[in-house]
């Protein structure tokens, strides 16, 4: 999980003006909430996915090579997920990488 720590303290003294460094906090800040909910966009990718296949955590789990708890903090989001596991779910589920990250579920029957 990305963290980032800014003390204003640190950085008034680089410039005149600390309405500037209210600036560039905020669109630090925004840039984070932005990573932020894109991880968590892929998370919930990585779950719809699976339950929309019909597959179970186990099953996934045991292709990654990792435990079925393990498993699901990635797809809560707890846990990061590596480009390796990524790599082997599009294996898995025989999708490209971008169209892995970007997928979407198909929408319901009328």
């Amino acid at each position: 999980m990305l963290r980032l720590v800014i003390r204003v303290s640190d950085y008034l003294s680089l410039f005149t003006s600390s309405s500037i460094v209210v600036v560039l906090i905020v669109k630090v800040e925004a840039k984070y909430k932005n990573m932020k909910e894109t991880y968590y966009k892929v998370y919930y990718n990585i779950k719809l996915l699976r339950e929309t296949k019909g597959e179970k955590q186990e099953t996934l789990a045991r292709a990654l090579g990792i435990s079925q708890s393990a498993y699901s903090r990635i797809e809560s989001g707890e846990s990061d997920i590596s480009l390796k596991h990524i790599l082997k779910l599009c294996e898995f589920y025989s999708m490209e990488p971008e169209n892995f990250l970007t997928w979407q579920p198909p929408p319901p029957p009328f």
